[in-house]
Formats: C-alpha cells, structure tokens, sequence
C-alpha cells in the first residue's frame, strides 16, 4: 500500500511538470506583447472633429493587423482563441432611418425666413425644403434678379427648393393667357428659356412643379377647362422640360404634381403622364378639410391618399413620391390626432413617399401652429425620425 501510494505520488509530481512545461511553451503566445504601433488619434467622425487630412491615415495605421509571432513547437494540444466577432455583427441601431424629407410652405419664406425659423424651432425639425409658388404672370416676362436671390436664400437656409411654377395670371381659371397649345408649339419659349437659363445659372438643386394639380379644374391648364386634354398637357410638360435640358439646367428635378383625389371624382392622372424620361418625383397635393366645405367631411390620411398613392406607384416602379401639399384643418376633429396618425401612416403604410411637404399658411386653420395642441402634436410628429432626412441643396 506505501509503495502503490509513493508510486501514485510520483506520477502526479511527474504529470504537474508535464503540464507545467506545457504552459511555458504555450505562454509566449498567449502572452504575446501588443504591438508597438501608432495609436490612432482620429477622433469619433460623429463628432465632426477628426481632420479630414489626418484622419484616414491614422486609421488604416489603428487597423493594420498586428504580426503574429510563429507557433511554438509543442506536443501540447494547440487552443483555440474565440475569434472577436465582426463589427457589422454588433446589435443593430434601433434609431430608426432619416427615411422622409419634411418641408414647409410658409406664406413669407423665402421672402423673408423669420417665421419659418421660429416654426422650425418650435417644431424642433429644419425644413429641408422650403416651397413657393411663382406665376408666369408675375414675372415680367423674364426670369428676374429676384428669384436669384429667393433661391440664394433657400441654399443659405440650409434647404431645397420647391417651386410650383404656374402659367396663368390670376383666378379665374377661364382667364387662359398661356394655353397649353401655344406652350407646345413655342409661343413662350423666350420666357421659359429664361427660367430654364436662370435655374441652370443657379446650378444647385430645384424641385420644380410645373403646372400642378393638372386632374382639377380650378387651373386654366386643368382637365376640361378651355378645351384642353390630356394630350395637349404632356405636350406642353414635354416641350417645357425639353427647353431646360437645351439650357443645360440639370440642376433641376422634375416634380409631376396632381391634385389628391380619393374618390376618384377627377379623370385618372395616368393620361397626363409625360413619361419617366420626364419626370423625377411623383407627388400628390392632399389636404383633410374636416367640415369646413359643403362637400368634405372628416377624413384620416390614409383614406385621402389611398387612391392616389395606387395612381402614383402605377406609373412608375421606381420614382419617389411626395406630398408636395399636405394640411389639415381644424374643424370637424382633433387635428393633433390627425396630425400624429398622419406622421404614423405614411411610413406604414406609404413607404414610397419619401418626402412630406406641409401647407402651413399663415393665420389659417391649415398652419401648423393653428392651435398649440397641433403644434404639440407637429412637434412629436415631425421632430423625431424618419422626417430628419435631408436634400442636396
């Protein structure tokens, strides 16, 4: 028994010098030094501090894989090392995506950008576009020094902008001084060459409207009103736009603009389509009027761009859409709620839009700020993603 147990003691003193010499070899590997190489000083790029001269050099020298020392030899068992896992394995952001530009008209931008500045802060959102309106009537008959400026001040601002260009004078819409067979047939071309040449001087981006809401009739330009037809619309969108690609203004973004229509009162805009070559945003102007007109009544975005949304996507797979107009007003509900279900809806439901432009006309019910608990409710809304995404400007 004392030799087997002398015996059992001289093999575990001669397994632990086994394993102890195991250890030393195996311990240069894992012990290995860390490299000596230039630490990287390029700072966190959210930050926006890193320069933008130094900091790929420092980088690639902070990633540069560090030599590794050759194996020891050993009859030990080789270990494994967990392999780190890769950055792109990392716990996804669950920030949602800057998916949807938000915009405004305010009835003084860009004259002037003090309002739309207090309403983007009260908001906390920046308008990434800026909308106006502008009628060939009231140009002089030139693209003038002033919208040079208006769009100057867009750019500083920090925003695109949207210009929903009209070829008419004023109501009513049976004064028709630029009819559509005289635009196709050039009888305007001095003016739009103009505007083709001055937007192109401009050479930022420039959403463009032209000839909106071509589905109603409250336009000279409209569907049947002055005789005209569909035919004669894409003939004249054509031929405008093909005066602005003569012009070299390839700054310029098409926008194709209907009226909304969600009981499809108004003939179906897929007549007045010019084309894709023609067009590079698809848009629908929507508005909830609530009970303030004898024919309207109460009702959710969804129902109001429903129909639209099915016309719109139908001419094209691929274009992006927008709502080139949006509002509510505050009779008939809670516009708060309609404003929160509305911000809820179009990513749900809407995925194409990619950009929502709200009609916040001043001292009217369709403002934003109309009532503290809309823009409370704008505020919730339109302050948090996905409507923090941004244009080139």
């Amino acid at each position: 028994m004392r030799r087997r147990l002398e015996t059992s003691a001289f093999l575990l003193v001669l397994l632990a010098l086994v394993l102890s010499s195991s250890t030393l070899v195996l311990s240069p590997r894992l012990l290995a030094a860390p490299s000596t190489g230039t630490r990287s000083t390029a700072v966190d790029p959210r930050a926006g501090t890193a320069s933008s001269s130094t900091a790929p050099q420092t980088l690639r020298a902070a990633t540069s894989p560090v030599p590794t020392p050759a194996p020891l030899a050993s009859r030990a068992p080789a270990i494994r090392m967990p392999t780190p896992a890769p950055a792109s394995a990392a716990t996804p952001s669950r920030i949602p995506a800057c998916t949807t530009a938000f915009g405004m008209y305010q009835s003084n931008a860009p004259w002037s950008f003090n309002a739309i500045s207090t309403l983007e802060g009260e908001l906390n959102r920046h308008s990434a576009i800026v909308h106006w309106y502008a009628q060939w009537g009231n140009q002089s008959g030139v693209f003038s020094p002033t919208v040079q400026n208006l769009l100057a001040g867009v750019r500083a601002h920090g925003s695109t902008p949207l210009i929903t260009w009209e070829p008419w004078n004023q109501p009513p819409a049976t004064d028709n001084p630029f009819p559509l067979a005289s635009i196709a047939s050039g009888a305007f071309d001095t003016y739009i060459d103009s505007w083709a040449t001055g937007l192109a001087a401009y050479s930022h981006p420039v959403l463009l409207s032209f000839a909106h809401e071509m589905n109603g009739n409250w336009y000279p330009w409209g569907a049947n009103i002055n005789g005209n037809t569909p035919a004669q619309y894409v003939a004249a969108y054509r031929h405008v736009h093909d005066r602005f690609a003569l012009k070299g203004a390839g700054n310029v973004q098409w926008v194709f603009t209907m009226s909304g229509d969600p009981y499809g009162s108004w003939p179906n805009v897929q007549g007045f389509y010019p084309g894709s070559a023609y067009v590079d945003w698809l848009a629908s102007d929507v508005y909830n009027f609530g009970t303030t007109q004898p024919w309207s009544s109460w009702q959710p975005l969804g129902f109001l761009l429903q129909l639209d949304y099915t016309r719109l996507t139908a001419l094209s797979a691929t274009k992006p859409l927008m709502l080139a107009e949006v509002a509510s007003v505050e009779q008939g509900g809670s516009k708060a709620a309609w404003i929160q279900n509305a911000a809820a809806t179009l990513g749900s439901q809407f995925p194409r839009v990619q950009a929502a432009v709200w009609f916040s006309r001043s001292g009217t019910g369709l403002a934003l700020d109309s009532s503290a608990t809309a823009l409370a409710a704008a505020r919730a809304a339109f302050g948090a993603p996905p409507y923090c995404r941004t244009l080139p400007y």
